[in-house]
């Protein structure tokens, strides 16, 4: 954190005694201009790379979109955060992205992410333009926080490939009126659509074991939810308050002659033998 936030600094060289650089140090540095006698460290398009680690360290350009050079094999800790990028395309050589790598990305659009990556982890949370999130078949879980609170996200595609969704992964993306969750997902984590106040009608495929705590709290365009089987068993569990704050919802389907097991589980109320 040595220079996050250092509106000032106009300038800083890299000299080829320095041997490490930690997550970002000029994250939110918005007038600075790199510079490298470093072998180590090198600077490309406003790209700072970690030559020994093939990683970008930060970017602290100012151009909307960015060319990732094929030597980068991962992309660090906040690399990109707060920038002014409005679209990325991930190349499927890269196969790691930090946490916060593209958090608070103002003006970022739109994302691709490439067959490379079986986890999406804590990377786009804070994007309040983000619309629209493409993920290849690759990925099996989206990571707590992944897309927390980014606002304008409206469409998400998520393959068959994803087996959990993690806790807050979408909680307040209050422009996602739809999202189909595939049937290769066993688990829903604690607040995963929480406050996604847009959201109308949502169907838990019968892959899905286990539903989070809050999981939909504050979904106040909710009106229906389709339940299956699958959440009756002896080792299915929904949490505590998962549709709670669904001031909208008028009905949770459910299989028939599944109500008492359902009763069993903490639901009560608006139960819809179908």
């Amino acid at each position: 954190d040595s220079f996050r936030g250092c509106d000032s600094l106009q300038s800083i060289t890299i000299h080829d005694s320095i041997e490490k650089i930690g997550d970002n140090p000029f994250c939110g540095c918005s007038n600075i201009t790199l510079k490298s006698e470093s072998s180590r460290f090198t600077i490309q398009n406003g790209l700072l790379i970690d030559n020994q680690n093939n990683t970008i360290v930060s970017y602290t350009g100012k151009d909307t979109s960015v060319i990732i050079p094929d030597s980068v094999t991962s992309i660090g800790e906040c690399a990109f955060c707060g920038s002014s990028l409005s679209e990325i395309t991930i190349p499927s050589f890269v196969i790691k992205i930090g946490e916060d790598a593209f958090s608070r990305c103002k003006s970022l659009l739109q994302i691709t992410v490439p067959d490379s990556f079986m986890s999406l982890e804590h990377c786009f949370s804070k994007c309040p333009s983000l619309q629209k999130v493409t993920i290849l078949n690759s990925v099996t879980s989206i990571a707590e926080c992944a897309f927390w609170k980014s606002a304008s996200l409206k469409e998400i595609i998520i393959p068959d490939s994803v087996t959990i969704i993690g806790g807050r992964a979408f909680a307040e993306c209050t422009s996602l009126q739809q999202i189909i969750i595939p049937n290769s997902v066993i688990m829903i984590g604690w607040r995963a659509f929480a406050e996604c106040t847009s959201l109308q009608e949502v169907s838990i495929p019968d892959s899905v074991t286990g539903i989070g705590e809050g999981a939909f709290e504050g979904c106040t365009s909710l009106q229906k939810i389709k339940l299956t089987n699958s959440l009756t068993g002896s080792d299915s569990w929904i949490g505590r308050g998962a549709f709670s704050g669904c001031t909208s919802l008028k009905q949770i389907s459910i299989p028939k002659g599944s109500t008492e097991l359902f009763k069993k589980k903490g639901l009560w109320d608006k139960l819809v033998e179908e």
